[in-house]
């Protein structure tokens, strides 16, 4: 996950750099909600798991169970650093490149963490400024962790049934899954599932 992003004429770029320690939903739960009681498919399923997940972590635009995500600035601050993929845990470090060319960590008393709507927004505190910055790529770079919590039980039920639905279309129709096609259609209860949880700022 990542990539090069534009947001308000601001370059930034989001990358995962810890995965999550397991997937919401496990194995032999996503097995006997399909009825399969052999081991054939347990590669298969596994995967499918993955995918389902990746899917309702897409169209909410969330992050289910905790990783650590970066996030780099480009150029100029801007008003406000949006941190994508919610709910935010922490933020672990934000580093700048100053002026000279040298990177420097900003003070946790420079800045203040707004998790009242999502995404959470890091802003200047009062009577802060954001510090001189080199307008080159990559020159601001934040570390956070989001998700709902690191144990699968941690997850929205409503998000944790929707993995499960897909899981069962996804299985029931092989070729798609293997062939790597866009997945077209879905399950006719997913959508009221995952959308009082979709995240509408985009980026």
């Amino acid at each position: 996950m990542g990539g090069q992003l534009n947001h308000s004429h601001q370059s930034f770029g989001l990358k995962q750099t810890t995965p999550p320690a397991i997937e919401p939903v496990t194995l032999q739960e996503a097995k006997l909600n399909l009825r399969v009681d052999f081991n054939e498919d347990d590669s298969l399923i596994t995967n499918i798991i993955a995918e389902a997940r990746a899917y309702v972590e897409q169209v909410t635009r969330r992050q289910l169970i905790t990783a650590t995500w970066t996030l780099y600035h480009s150029f100029r601050w801007p008003p406000e650093i949006i941190l994508p993929r919610p709910p935010l845990v922490s933020v672990t470090s934000i580093k700048y490149t100053d002026g000279s060319g040298v990177t420097q960590p900003l003070e946790e008393s420079e800045y203040k963490v707004t998790t009242a709507n999502e995404p959470a927004v890091v802003r200047p505190t009062y009577q802060h400024y954001w510090p001189e910055l080199l307008p080159e790529l990559d020159s601001i770079c934040v570390e956070y962790q989001a998700g709902y919590g690191a144990a699968a039980s941690s997850v929205p039920r409503p998000l944790y049934r929707a993995i499960h639905l897909m899981i069962a279309h996804l299985y029931d129709r092989r070729e798609p899954t293997i062939s790597g096609t866009i997945i077209n259609t879905v399950p006719m209860a997913f959508e009221s599932l995952v959308s009082p949880f979709i995240v509408r700022w985009s980026w």
